[in-house]
């Protein structure tokens, strides 16, 4: 998220004047725009996520407005369309699949999915929480639509010629060779709508993992600890900083995906079913067969049998 954020922010300093940045490490505007990251993302993470409601849902809606527009412009260009000549398809177009690619859509897709880690925190600031399982099921059937829409009109488009942040591709955006009256707004949306974004998400994922650590370490005073207002907010800053140190040290997106993707994969799709069946394992032995209720769940709510 502090890349993203880093890339999109020095992305928008060439729009506006300055010099271009390569978005690396080295680039002083790109360690700057990382600072700034730091400076408004770490004391937003020490915030309850009630307290950000609002903000949230009005994310959500530009997150709606953001990948419609970049779906459409990239595919009105594919078809012929003139946004300039730094917007302009790949000649000739890119392969329907590469297997080679393979390696890191996988992780990209997974870390992109994970919501397993949010279930806490969503359910506790849910005021339904009979609804706490169609919440989750339209948290993942949404996006999962928006990306295939997003990756696959972009990729058709630009095929390897696609930035590492995809949205600054449209950094050239503009209506034939001039930038006019409704193309300026598009292009300055587009390319700096991540760095609003990762501010918005940040700060979940800084709660999930201050909680999660504070229920490993803490251990049995972890509820006691966690209701005290100060502890928690020390712990999220504590744990807000160690991430935009770690991309002021690396750029490269794709392998910070690939790492990130990987770990998640173990966090989603390995971890939770041995729990489950440790889980299991642990009620038969304290309670016995005839009490533990292990009758799955359908999406309304009502059993399967």
């Amino acid at each position: 998220y502090a890349f993203v954020f880093a890339e999109s922010t020095s992305t928008f300093a060439p729009l506006a004047g300055a010099g271009a940045c390569e978005h690396d490490v080295a680039c002083p505007l790109y360690r700057w725009c990382m600072l700034f990251f730091g400076i408004i993302a770490v004391p937003l993470s020490v915030l309850e996520p009630g307290e950000q409601a609002e903000f949230q849902v009005f994310m959500s809606g530009l997150r709606v407005i953001v990948v419609l527009t970049m779906s459409f412009t990239a595919a009105a260009a594919a078809l012929g369309a003139d946004f300039g000549p730094e917007f302009a398809p790949t000649r000739p177009p890119p392969p329907l699949v590469r297997l080679a690619g393979l390696g890191r859509l996988l992780p990209a897709s997974i870390f992109a999915q994970n919501l397993s880690g949010s279930v806490p925190l969503v359910s506790r600031e849910l005021a339904d929480r009979d609804q706490l399982v169609q919440v989750i099921a339209w948290g993942i059937f949404g996006p999962s639509v928006a990306y295939v829409l997003l990756g696959a009109v972009v990729a058709a488009t630009f095929g390897g010629d696609v930035a590492q942040s995809a949205n600054v591709q449209w950094e050239g955006f503009c209506y034939g060779q001039h930038t006019d009256a409704w193309a300026a707004p598009v292009r300055y949306l587009i390319v700096l709508f991540p760095a609003l974004d990762v501010l918005s998400i940040y700060p979940l994922n800084v709660a999930v993992a201050a909680n999660t650590i504070m229920s490993l370490a803490a251990g049995d005073r972890a509820d006691k600890l966690q209701r005290r207002t100060t502890t928690r907010r020390l712990v999220r800053f504590a744990f807000a900083i160690p991430p935009i140190l770690g991309a002021a040290l690396v750029s490269d997106f794709s392998k910070i995906i690939a790492v990130a993707g990987s770990l998640v994969f173990f966090i989603s799709c390995a971890f939770p079913p041995l729990l489950s069946v440790l889980g299991k394992r642990l009620c038969r032995r304290k309670f016995g067969d005839e009490r533990l209720d292990t009758t799955p769940f359908t999406l309304d709510g009502g059993r399967l049998w």
